[in-house]
């Protein structure tokens, strides 16, 4: 997605939301700038909501040669990239005031938020099924705000498989969303499936596209 803009001499905007320490987005950063592509053409966001997250992000883009010299020192830097603290829940006047990106990354993070769901953990485990809020849908409605229209969002759906059940002794709390209610859900952020994905053992990965603004009202 990034590649293709960058080879038309387009600039991207690109952000791993919820990202922890950042390393997926690092690799393709990495790759781009090895590739060639221009680094005055690319700025991406690294956001966490733990500081220790993005202090270790930091840190990363620091020792690898080819994104070390394009950190940006502050949020209104014309490229370069940024990792810093965020709660997509209660954006900052900083991440609000930010130009909308041209692809978000979220993995790993709506599935411990309700609505939208065909079945939980808690169900499972004979429980009362989870309540918000928060909910996903406000989660969803802060990524599209954050998303340009025409652009596109990566996110991921676990399946309901053994090794998941297994994560669930240990503590861990889904919610369970198959590509159906996940399409439900991010409609709430005006986004609507490109039929692109890839499927893997315990997990899906699909994009979807910015058709529109985000919804207004609460959903669940």
């Amino acid at each position: 997605l990034a590649t293709s803009r960058l080879k038309l001499g387009q600039p991207v905007r690109l952000k791993a939301a919820a990202a922890g320490t950042g390393l997926s987005m690092i690799v393709v950063l990495d790759r781009l700038l090895r590739e060639g592509h221009d680094p005055g053409l690319i700025t991406a966001a690294i956001t966490d909501r733990e500081g220790a997250n993005v202090d270790k992000a930091l840190r990363l883009l620091e020792k690898l040669p080819s994104t070390r010299p394009h950190i940006a020192l502050h949020a209104n830097a014309p490229c370069g990239i940024l990792p810093h603290v965020e709660d997509l829940l209660h954006p900052t006047t900083k991440t609000m005031n930010q130009l909308p990106f041209d692809v978000v990354t979220l993995v790993g993070l709506l599935e411990y938020f309700p609505g939208f769901t065909f079945t939980t953990t808690e169900e499972h485990l004979g429980q009362p099924a989870p309540q918000g809020p928060p909910h996903a849908a406000d989660l969803v409605r802060n990524i599209g705000a954050m998303t340009a229209e025409g652009g596109f969002l990566i996110t991921n759906t676990f399946r309901l498989k053994a090794a998941i059940r297994t994560m669930e002794v240990f503590g861990k709390r889904f919610r369970y969303r198959g590509r159906k209610e996940m399409a439900e859900l991010l409609a709430h952020g005006g986004f609507a499936t490109t039929g692109h994905y890839v499927s893997a053992n315990i997990f899906d990965m699909e994009v979807y596209e910015k058709k529109r603004a985000a919804a207004e009202s609460p959903a669940g």
